[in-house]
């Protein structure tokens, strides 16, 4: 109704003017009753609870895998010698004599402390708490393991972890501290003693 009030309108100033009728007249059209008109408003609604802002795509960087391979320990069993090596990975996790493979490398002889190793025609020797390591497309690095205890032969020609002894330092009872605080501080100090 409304559009044709527009036009109506519109075709009265022509009349009532004597001048020539414009070639482009602005016609209004009444909006289209369907749904679509309005799923502009729908779809970008700021009143909705789940509506979340704008991401950008962003490419995730994928992490590096890194290889491990760990010697933990050796054993001299009936005249066979083994060495066990621990890894996340289960392929890495294996106990080997001499003549065996893990990833790369080939045992080549197990000492109490140490395993020699074969990669190609490369000796590498590994110590006891030692790891081999690797980044992804990276070389194989011999380094210690993180928080790796010391180890020393036994007399029974075995291997034991030493560890240091742990000096705790004595905490400081700090000069503006309640006598609630002071009291409990020196209680805990006899105790470690």
């Amino acid at each position: 109704m409304l559009g044709t009030t527009l036009v109506s309108a519109a075709s009265e100033r022509r009349r009532s003017s004597n001048a020539a009728p414009s070639p482009s007249v602005p016609v209004a059209v009444a909006p289209s009753g369907s749904f679509d008109a309005f799923l502009l408003i729908v779809e970008r609604n700021i009143f909705n609870p789940n509506r979340v802002g704008r991401t950008r795509a962003t490419a995730e960087e994928k992490p590096l895998r890194v290889d491990e391979i760990a010697l933990v320990g050796t054993m001299e069993f009936e005249q066979r010698h083994l060495a066990f090596f621990d890894s996340p990975d289960a392929a890495y996790r294996k106990a080997l004599g001499v003549g065996e493979s893990v990833a790369d490398f080939k045992v080549q002889s197990i000492a109490a402390d140490r395993v020699e190793l074969l990669q190609g025609d490369k000796p590498v020797t590994v110590k006891l708490a030692h790891q081999l390591r690797r980044t992804e497309g990276g070389e194989w690095s011999v380094r210690a393991l993180p928080s790796a205890a010391p180890v020393a032969p036994s007399a029974a020609g075995g291997l034991v972890a030493v560890r240091p002894a742990e000096a705790t330092p004595e905490p400081e009872i700090p000069a503006d501290a309640s006598e609630v605080l002071k009291r409990l501080m020196k209680n805990r100090e006899k105790q470690l003693k």
